[in-house]
């Protein structure tokens, strides 16, 4: 059990209604605050929003007694800029207060929520700091999960115990950066070997260049429609296909070592490696972070695809020189390393 889930429990067993949700987003010089506080620890607090004693907050009460939760939260909820110390709340009366439905989550199934969305200029902020004593009188040990995240950046997730202290907060990982990086990690594998057996199988360049146009268009595609989980497909039965198309081509290549087209091959296992490719960026994906890291993970693909087909495409070519006899003993050593590969590839993952 990881330690957000343990304090929440903790959190639970003493005081079944201290929880709170909290996400901060910035971008653009605007600092965006969403806050989700439940009903029953609002009335706790303040009492004289229910206005018809029958212990639960209705849509009209909750409107009519906007103007006091949002002050509360402010008082009791502090953010600000830790490095210049300014603190950043909500002008009055900018305070948009809702009541929510009930959560569809393990923790509260039935529970409502009270949600609060602000907005303030932020320009130049690179470190968040809050302070919180939010339902502390009355829950003692109330926890709040916040989630900060900085435009571009992977969110920074805590739980934060309302006892007062302050907590601060730097930007996440860019994305772009993370995507540009697990897409050279993924590469290394059965997309590289397939690319590497597919250069060795183009005797002639224009069957090169029409397969690797080929191999390009279809993992790109694919991978944007299994990043977007557009396409979705058994993992393990992809993962296996993967590996074994590296043998399949390389005992191709052994068969047919000149080869007049490998397009088709290019694009049925172009399609399939991109798949598993999209898979591997989809397990981090950030929702709402827009199309830049996708496109630098394709564009990492791409690049790592590019510089595999220049290398197996030089490699063939010496591999190719001299007689003829002896080249073709040279491509049959080439392609059987390649095959060995891809069996052992296909093993690993078959008993992992």
């Amino acid at each position: 059990m990881g330690m957000p889930s343990l304090l929440l429990g903790l959190c639970l067993a003493a005081h079944p209604n201290s929880f709170s949700r909290t996400d901060v987003a910035l971008g653009g010089g605007e600092l965006e605050v969403r806050q989700e506080l439940q009903c029953l620890s609002l009335l706790e607090v303040l009492p004289a929003l229910d206005g018809d004693a029958d212990g639960f907050l209705s849509a009209r009460e909750v409107r009519g007694g906007a103007a006091d939760i949002a002050a509360y939260a402010s008082a009791h909820y502090r953010l600000s800029d830790a490095g210049r110390g300014a603190p950043l709340r909500p002008t009055v009366g900018t305070v948009a207060v809702e009541l929510q439905a009930p959560a569809r989550d393990a923790w509260f199934p039935t529970e409502e929520w009270v949600a609060l969305v602000w907005t303030v200029r932020a320009p130049g902020v690179r470190r968040i700091a809050i302070e919180l004593d939010l339902f502390g009188a009355t829950s003692p040990g109330h926890l709040d999960h916040v989630r900060v995240t900085w435009r571009g950046r992977r969110p920074v997730h805590d739980v934060l115990v309302a006892d007062g202290a302050r907590w601060e907060c730097a930007p996440g990982p860019s994305l772009v950066r993370e995507a540009t990086a697990r897409s050279a990690r993924a590469w290394l594998g059965a997309p590289l070997a397939f690319v590497l057996a597919l250069a060795l199988g183009c005797a002639r360049r224009r069957t090169l260049l029409r397969a690797a146009a080929v191999w390009l268009v279809a993992s790109s595609a694919a991978i944007v429609a299994r990043a977007h989980e557009f396409v979705k497909l058994d993992e393990r039965f992809v993962d296996l296909t993967a590996a074994l198309s590296v043998a399949y081509l390389a005992a191709d290549v052994l068969l047919h070592p000149r080869a007049h087209t490998r397009w088709v091959e290019a694009l049925l296992f172009g399609v399939l490696h991109g798949v598993a490719l999209g898979a591997l960026f989809a397990e981090h994906r950030v929702d709402g972070a827009g199309p830049a890291p996708v496109l630098a993970f394709v564009a990492g693909s791409a690049l790592g695809g590019v510089a595999t087909l220049a290398g197996g495409a030089a490699l063939g070519a010496r591999l190719r020189a001299g007689s003829e006899e002896a080249a073709a003993r040279r491509m049959r050593f080439a392609a059987g390393v390649v095959l060995a590969g891809g069996l052992l590839l296909f093993a690993r993952r078959a008993v992992g």
